[in-house]
């Protein structure tokens, strides 16, 4: 199980606090990122052995100045997200590559567990 670990300080050099922030179906190792309205995420991956990391984009929300990662801990089964070349940064585009014009359309694909 792989685990999302945060680490705070209000100096640099510290002292620092921490916490386990998430562990949920090995999702782990990525960033915190905002968007333009204030919304916060985790982008974060999973390992799938041959298939490669896998993407994911988990909502975040703040609680006494910590993230809190996740629905309830977990990783959501949907995540609904209104379309814009802001918030929308390509995660998964196509790598086909006989495609006449480049990045004329950009979909956000969730990473489900099967």
């Amino acid at each position: 199980m792989r685990t999302v670990i945060i680490h705070r300080s209000d100096k640099i050099g510290g002292p620092y606090q921490g916490r386990v922030a998430f562990q949920d179906k090995g999702v782990a190792q990525g960033e915190l990122i905002s968007t333009p309205k204030g919304d916060w995420y985790a982008y974060l991956f999973r390992d799938f052995g041959a298939v490669g990391r896998i993407p994911y984009l988990v909502p975040v929300k703040w609680e006494d100045g910590w993230p809190v990662i996740g629905d309830n801990g977990k990783v959501p089964e949907t995540l609904s997200l209104p379309h814009s070349k802001g918030i929308n940064p390509g995660i998964v585009a196509s790598d086909e590559f006989s495609r006449k014009k480049r990045g004329a359309e950009i979909t956000l694909s969730m990473a489900m567990e099967p």
